[in-house]
Parts: C-alpha cells; sequence; structure tokens
C-alpha cells in the first residue's frame, strides 16, 4: 500500500516545479467547502463472493472540508466525510439459495475524520488542479439483518460499529466556486456486535471511492 502516497509525491514535486517554472502563483487562502456525491465501494467491500465479501452498493457521499493554503501551492486542513453504502441483500441471498425477501438488510455508515496535505496550483484563469492525502479516523457502522417467515419478522444480526484508522488520497479541480473532487479511502473496520450480552468482533475491509460536486465559500483571499 505504500505505493499510492510514493506515486503522490513524485506528482506533486512534478507539479511544483512545473508551476514554479511558469511563474504561476496561487493567493494564500483558507476556503469552506460543502459537496454531496457518490460512493462506490472497491475491492473486498463491494465483492460478492471473495473471502472478507462486504456485498456493499453504490451509496452516496457527504463532505465538509476547510482548506488553509499555508504557502504558495501548499494545502494543509481537515475534513469530515460521511457515505453510506447499502448491503446487498439479493446477491447474498441469491447465493446462499434463499429467497429473495427472506433476509433483509440495513446500510453501511461510515463518517471519517481526516487531516489533509497536498498541493495546488492554477492551470488557467480562476481554475486550479490538486491532489491531496489524507489520514485519519473512521466511525464505522456494519448493516442490521433481519428474517421474516410466516409473516413475523425477528432480527437475525443487529448491526455494529468500530473505529478503525483511515488514510488515502484524492484529485480534484475548483473552476471558480464549484469544486469537483475524487476521494480513495481505505480503512479495516473491526465490528463489535452485541449478541445479548456476548460482544462478537467481525472484521471487514472498507474502501471507497467517493466523487463529489461541492460549493467553495472563500473565508480569506
Amino acid at each position: 500500500m505504500k505505493h499510492p502516497c510514493l506515486c503522490a509525491a513524485v506528482i506533486i514535486s512534478l507539479g511544483w516545479g512545473q508551476s514554479t517554472a511558469q511563474g504561476v502563483k496561487v493567493p494564500s487562502r483558507l476556503d469552506v467547502t460543502l459537496s454531496g456525491g457518490a460512493a462506490f465501494p472497491v475491492g473486498d467491500f463491494a465483492s460478492p463472493s471473495s473471502a472478507e465479501a462486504g456485498f456493499a452498493s453504490t451509496g452516496f457521499a457527504l463532505a465538509f472540508a476547510m482548506t488553509y493554503r499555508a504557502i504558495d501551492y501548499l494545502d494543509v486542513g481537515g475534513q469530515i466525510v460521511f457515505s453510506s453504502n447499502k448491503f446487498d441483500e439479493v446477491r447474498f441471498s441469491s447465493g446462499l439459495g434463499i429467497p429473495a425477501g427472506v433476509i433483509t438488510t440495513g446500510y453501511y455508515v461510515n463518517m471519517g475524520f481526516l487531516a489533509m496535505a497536498g498541493f495546488t496550483t492554477a492551470v488557467a484563469a480562476s481554475v486550479d488542479y490538486n491532489i491531496r492525502l489524507y489520514g485519519g479516523m473512521m466511525w464505522a457502522q456494519s448493516p442490521e439483518f433481519k428474517g421474516t417467515w410466516a409473516g413475523l419478522t425477528d432480527k437475525l444480526l443487529p448491526s455494529g460499529s468500530g473505529y478503525p484508522l483511515v488514510y488515502g488520497m484524492g484529485t480534484g479541480v475548483k473552476i471558480y466556486f464549484v469544486d469537483l473532487s475524487v476521494r480513495y479511502l481505505m480503512a479495516n473496520a473491526e465490528y463489535e456486535i452485541d449478541l445479548g450480552g456476548e460482544i462478537v468482533r467481525i472484521t471487514q475491509p472498507v474502501d471507497l471511492i467517493q466523487v463529489t460536486i461541492g460549493y467553495i465559500i472563500p473565508i480569506r483571499q
């Protein structure tokens, strides 16, 4: 997992050098960005058949970001990111040979609290391009499972929660006050589930690609 960070460092160095050579300067400022979009599960999180299959479906994402341009091209800040992804009960039931509708499930809910660092360079008038690295902690909740037989519904497995570390990288474009961003976030959640007084721990990789569009509110120009 070290390769993405290494690639990002190389790209940052190239972007820094090109911007300096072209004499492009991006003014220091503080921004707040509110955005929303889609959350795409990837890897085991989306898989219906791997050893750690998560059966997660495409969901939605929300993000609140505060970014401070400390010096030319260098950004630091923090983000709160949220995603909700439905457990694919149809594929899950089909794999077990159970008729659809017998088992119903809830949602994976994830909220990350991230520190961010990266660089921004102006590529045209009122158009900025950026690359970001993220690290922090996530509150992760697993879906609950219910079963229905003869018109009666019973809870098979309650939802659980965990607090894994999360890290990742992203990129984006800012056009005037519009922010277009892509974030790839990786975590390994350990859910603690209470089964009537007995605590069971279940591990699930939670890898997401969030694609969002948002509005930038300049705090200091």
